[in-house]
C-alpha cells in the first residue's frame, strides 16, 4: 500500500472514528432516571463442552453519517422496512466469556466507561454471573477499537484482568501504537490511539502477539479478516460437532450491512478491505452453517447468516435455558 492512501484511509476512518468514538449524543441521551435501565443482560450458550456467556456491555447511539450509503433514500426505506430507527443507528455492543477445560476467557471487553453512561456495564455483569475477572487465563481481542478494549484496564492504568495475557493479532497492536499514524490522524480522532494503548498497556509483559491465523487455545481459532481494522480479528470455537464464530465487527450495522454487504462505515480503516472481509466471512458462515455472535448485533447476537442472492440475512438463535 503507498504512504498517500494509507494516510488517507487513515484520515477517513479516524473522522469516521470521531463519530463513533466521539461519545457526545450518547452522553446527552443517556441522562435517564436509574428506574429506566434494563435488567442486566447476560445469556449462556453450549458449544459441545464450551459455555459462552454473552454479556450486553451497553449500547452506543450515533447518526446515519456513520454509514454513507445508509443515510440514503435507499438505505431509509431498508430501515423503515425492518421497524428500526430512520434518524440514528444505535449500536448494541456485546463481549463474552469462554469457560473451557478448566480455563475462563474473555472475548473484548466492552468500553468501561469511556464512551458515556450507556456502555461499560461488563464488569458488573461479570460480578452477577459469579465469574471473577482474576480467573481469567487470556483476552482475546477482535480489535481495539474503545468499545472493545477500553474494558481491559481501569482509569489509574491497573490490569482489569491481572492475571490473563493479551491475545492480539500484530497489525493491530502495531497500527495503534504508530506514533506516526496516530500523529497525521486528526486531532479529534486521536483518542481512539489513546484508548488502545490505556486498555493494551498494562498486559505488555503478558502479551501475544499473532501473526496468522491458528489455535491460540484448545478449540479456538484466530481468523484474520482485516478492513475495519488494521488487524481484525474472528475466533472460530469448536467443541465436538458444535462450532460458534465470534467475528467482533464483521456487521457493524443491522440489517443494512446484511443486505447490503458492500456498504462500508466511515470508521473502517480500508473499506475495500473491509467489505472484503465481510463477504468472505459472511459466506464462509452462510456455507458452513455456522453459529455466529456479533459484537454489534441485537442482543446476544447470536444465531446464523442465510444468502439470498447478492443479500444475507440474520436468523437470530431461539433464547433458550443450557
Amino acid at each position: 500500500m503507498n504512504p498517500s492512501r494509507r494516510e488517507f484511509m487513515i484520515g477517513t476512518a479516524a473522522a469516521g472514528a470521531a463519530w463513533l468514538f466521539g461519545g457526545g449524543e450518547a452522553r446527552a441521551a443517556a441522562q435517564a432516571p436509574a428506574q429506566m435501565t434494563q435488567v442486566a443482560s447476560v445469556y449462556r450458550h453450549k458449544v459441545g463442552d464450551m459455555t459462552v456467556t454473552t454479556f450486553m456491555d451497553g449500547y452506543l447511539i450515533r447518526p446515519l453519517a456513520v454509514l454513507p450509503d445508509g443515510n440514503t433514500d435507499e438505505g431509509k426505506k431498508l430501515l423503515a422496512v425492518h421497524y428500526m430507527d430512520t434518524t440514528r443507528f444505535v449500536f448494541p455492543v456485546n463481549c463474552h466469556a469462554i469457560s473451557a477445560g478448566g480455563r475462563l476467557l474473555a472475548v473484548d471487553t466492552g468500553g468501561r466507561n469511556v464512551l458515556g453512561p450507556t456502555a461499560g456495564r461488563f464488569h458488573s455483569l461479570l460480578r452477577a454471573a459469579g465469574l471473577d475477572p482474576a480467573q481469567v487465563s487470556a483476552v482475546l481481542m477482535t480489535h481495539m477499537h474503545p468499545d472493545h478494549v477500553s474494558g481491559a484496564a481501569s482509569p489509574e492504568g491497573q490490569a482489569l484482568f491481572p492475571n490473563a495475557e493479551m491475545v492480539v493479532h500484530e497489525n493491530e497492536w502495531k497500527h495503534w501504537h504508530s506514533d506516526a499514524l496516530m500523529n497525521k490522524a486528526p486531532e479529534a480522532a486521536r483518542g481512539a490511539f489513546k484508548l488502545a494503548r490505556a486498555g493494551g498497556s498494562p498486559y505488555k509483559g503478558r502479551l501475544r502477539l499473532i501473526s496468522k491465523d491458528g489455535e491460540v487455545a484448545p478449540g479456538i481459532t484466530a481468523i484474520a479478516c482485516p478492513g475495519h481494522t488494521a488487524g481484525h480479528t474472528a475466533y472460530l470455537l469448536s467443541s465436538g460437532r458444535e462450532r460458534l464464530l465470534i467475528w467482533g465487527d464483521i456487521v457493524n450495522i443491522q440489517p443494512l450491512q446484511f443486505l447490503r454487504p458492500d456498504w462500508a462505515a466511515t470508521f473502517d480503516l480500508d473499506k475495500p478491505l473491509s467489505v472484503q472481509s465481510r463477504k468472505r466471512i459472511l459466506d464462509m458462515a452462510s456455507q458452513e452453517r455456522l453459529t455466529i455472535a456479533g459484537t454489534h448485533l441485537g442482543f446476544p447476537g447470536i444465531g446464523n447468516v442465510s444468502r439470498r442472492g447478492s443479500e444475507y440475512d440474520f436468523i437470530p438463535a431461539r433464547w433458550q435455558d443450557l
